[in-house]
């Protein structure tokens, strides 16, 4: 398997060419071989008659056996004639398995070979499918046996016919139901098209084994899972179109043979009937149960609505996504419209515009019910629990998404009005396959295209979750800062609760738990009662630069790369050499050419980049320290030596100090104040600060989200202190997981959901008991 993303389009245009050629060989083979069988067949059918003709008499004996053995008339159905039917796929069943090379050759069924005189009544019920021994010598026996001669031929293999039938050894073989046999339907024949099909199943099955047989990578493990989406979504469209056939009967009316009342009704429903989806039936693999979505009753649906949906699904930028959003909402009949829960906008919303929108617009909305659809999320676990999320980046995004997909009301805080930050965030595979999974490549379709590394700009992927997030209900206020929680008083009777005071305030409603995702500027830990603190001070300075990426071949050309000293990279040595010393650097393409890089202070001295050489490594890297030009210099060398045409000036470069990471001393913890409860935890670099170039920032931010949203599900089921226990165990296997260590993390992506068993693996969450029994 490949995929078409990693090759170019020289080279793909190659592969397709091969593959034509191959293709007609292969069809110039075959036709050869059913001549060669055809002649055989006839030759056969000449020497056949020739001895009838030689055996039988003009006696009244004759005309009795003919009258008694009616199969024994060559001229009832020649044996040419079958098998040109066969070929046809007009006037043929057969089975095929490739299990083995003998089963890989069609089975004619002889029921087809029967004359009318010696069938059964094809209406009276047939038996089912069994393994039979050989039928006496009759013409549908012999058209058995011709079909082992010609199956013997195709496989190039001698014929075994008469050593079998002197031996006397009883042959067994699978029978295919007749015509009558009402088990049939449950398999029906699919004339003329069987061979596409099973070429196709064949593929399928024999790529099925392929990877059971390989120890797939992870990455490659993502890759082919978002395909699969892919297909499943063809499949699934496929079984909604026959599905509306299924009430009719095999035979399907024509517009024009329906009576008119009918065909005026389906044209005055057409704009506002839902989509066709499948019988409700338990999920199985890639067979989901769709989310009905009856369109509440007295509803304008606007004109414009699809209109509105596409400016919403083409926005760039937060303050433009939500008022589109509002736009399309407004559009849809539910402006003003109040929801019990928050799962039934995005329901509604499906059923105004879903029979208007393009196949891969439909796709996003059957990807999010197959997440709604999953056990876990059925049940609706954090329904009536409203939950606050400081920070609209990805991991608070992220968090937001996975409490609504569970049923619970979100509210989102996010103190700036536009996305801005352009920065590569690194991919594991696992992210990877749950971003796809809820609908990152139908909302960016340059997502994962990368055939180097997995990767998307923090803008970018702000927007997919925000878009994400809105569909599934929840409410994001821009432009907001969380400023403090307020604990209740006994005399405060009109906010007997804990509040979340902010600027500007929004409006006062109860929480049922606050997490914190806003990063190094957390302002929740200290009234939650958790000690962040630094845990690590050694010198670390950054260069960060980015430029337009203006798609031409020449940018394409250029590789992306990682050049790290922890493994003595040689690209490191040659940059020495020009004056270039560094410890780190890292090359992603997207919309920019993005490049991050990690300078010895005493290179930057030597180059005169800052103009003192402070002690301090944040009064270093201030602006009034920081010769600009000088550093332009430095970073243009940098582009010119890894060989990136820049025909624009730089968006941003500027060189910043991580020396201090801090983290926070436990993840979650619970207030209480006069009979009042308040969940509170942090997620993302709040619980925990990485290094950048060990890319593991975006995963652990992700597991440490889902972690949190599984707890807010468990409040009521489980005891305070179990939760409290449970979430410091995902904290501590989250701690472990690095780019070196990644055991604690199970293989198969595909079945991670909010559950941290799905996620972690079972020796790894065992190991981190002992240390939360000791915290108990």
């Amino acid at each position: 398997m490949f995929d078409p993303a990693e090759v170019n389009s020289a080279e793909l245009g190659q592969i397709i060419a091969e593959e034509a050629e191959r293709k007609q060989k292969a069809r110039l083979e075959k036709e050869l071989a059913w001549q060669k069988v055809r002649r055989f067949l006839v030759e056969e059918e000449q020497k056949a008659s020739l001895r009838q003709e030689m055996s039988t008499n003009t006696t009244s004996k004759s005309v009795d056996d003919s009258a008694t053995h009616p199969e024994s008339n060559g001229d009832s159905f020649g044996t040419v004639r079958l098998l040109d039917s066969v070929r046809s796929g007009e006037d043929f069943a057969y089975n095929r398995s490739v299990s083995s090379d003998v089963d890989a050759a069609p089975i004619v069924d002889s029921s087809l070979a029967r004359p009318k005189a010696a069938s059964a009544d094809l209406t009276a019920p047939a038996a089912p499918v069994q393994v039979t021994k050989e039928a006496p010598t009759t013409f549908a026996g012999h058209m058995d046996r011709m079909g082992n001669r010609l199956a013997q031929f195709l496989n190039r293999g001698p014929s075994t016919e008469s050593s079998e039938e002197d031996s006397g050894i009883l042959k067994s073989r699978r029978m295919l139901p007749s015509l009558g046999d009402k088990s049939s339907n449950e398999h029906p024949f699919i004339g003329g098209k069987a061979s596409d099909r099973i070429t196709l199943m064949a593929t399928l099955e024999q790529i099925t084994r392929m990877c059971q047989r390989t120890d797939l990578s992870e990455g490659s493990m993502a890759r082919i899972s978002t395909h699969l989406a892919s297909i499943n979504q063809i499949v699934c469209d496929d079984m909604d179109k026959k599905s509306g056939l299924s009430k009719r009967g095999i035979r399907r009316l024509s517009r024009t043979n329906r009576p008119k009342e009918e065909r005026d009704q389906d044209g005055q429903d057409k704009d506002a009937e839902g989509p066709i989806l499948p019988v409700e039936e338990e999920s199985s693999g890639f067979m989901i149960t769709v989310i009905p979505s009856p369109m509440p009753e007295n509803l304008n649906v606007a004109s414009t609505v699809l209109n509105s949906f596409k400016a919403f699904e083409a926005a760039q930028d937060l303050g433009d996504t939500l008022m589109r959003f509002n736009k399309l909402v407004a559009d849809c009949g539910l402006e003003g419209t109040a929801v019990d829960e928050p799962w039934q906008l995005y329901s509604h919303i499906k059923a105004a515009i879903y029979n208007k929108l393009s196949f891969r617009c439909k796709q996003l909305f059957r990807l999010l019910d197959a997440r709604f659809n999953v056990d876990v999320y059925k049940s609706n676990p954090a329904s009536r629990k409203r939950v606050c999320i400081i920070g609209g980046g990805p991991v608070g995004l992220r968090a937001a998404i996975e409490t609504a997909l569970l049923g619970g009301q979100v509210v989102v805080l996010e103190k700036r009005a536009l996305f801005s930050r352009e920065n590569m965030l690194h991919l594991w595979p696992w992210v990877v396959q749950d971003l796809a999974s809820i609908g990152a490549k139908v909302l960016f379709p340059q997502f994962s295209k990368s055939s180097s590394y997995f990767h998307i700009s923090t803008r970018q992927l702000q927007l997919v979750l925000l878009k994400v997030a809105l569909l599934v209900g929840v409410t994001v206020y821009s432009s907001t800062s969380f400023e403090s929680l307020v604990a209740p008083t006994s005399d405060d009777k009109e906010k007997p609760f804990y509040t979340v005071t902010t600027e500007p305030q929004i409006p006062t409603m109860e929480f049922t738990a606050v997490l914190s995702a806003s990063g190094n500027n957390d302002k929740l830990a200290d009234s939650a009662g958790i000690n962040r603190f630094v845990f690590c001070r050694k010198e670390a300075l950054g260069i960060v630069c980015y430029f337009p990426n203006l798609g031409t071949s020449e940018e394409a050309k250029v590789k992306e790369f990682s050049w790290t000293s922890q493994v003595k990279h040689q690209m490191l040595d040659k940059l020495r050499e020009v004056g270039i010393d560094i410890e780190n650097i890292v090359y992603y393409r997207g919309e920019m050419h993005y490049l991050v890089m990690t300078p010895k202070r005493q290179n930057l001295v030597q180059r005169q980049v800052v103009n003192e050489d402070l002690a301090d490594s944040a009064d270093l890297v201030l602006d009034e320290n920081v010769n600009s030009s000088a550093l332009h210099e430095y970073v243009n060398a940098v582009v010119d030596f890894v060989g990136i045409p820049r025909k624009t000036e730089f968006t941003r470069v500027s060189l910043f100090d991580f020396s201090s990471r801090s983290r926070a001393d436990k993840a979650a913890n619970v207030l209480t104040a006069h009979g009042k409860k308040l969940y509170v935890g942090l997620i993302g670099d709040s619980l925990l600060e990485p290094l950048w170039h060990e890319d593991v920032g975006t995963c652990r931010g992700f597991l440490s989200a889902m972690d949190s949203v599984w707890m807010i599900a468990q409040i009521g089921k489980q005891s305070d202190e179990q939760l409290l226990a449970d979430r410091e165990n995902g904290y501590r296997v989250m701690q472990t997981v690095s780019t070196l260590r990644r055991e604690d993390l199970r293989k198969n992506v595909r079945k991670y959901t909010v559950d941290p068993a799905s996620r972690y693996s079972a020796g790894s969450l065992q190991s981190a008991m002992p240390a939360i029994r000791l915290l108990q």
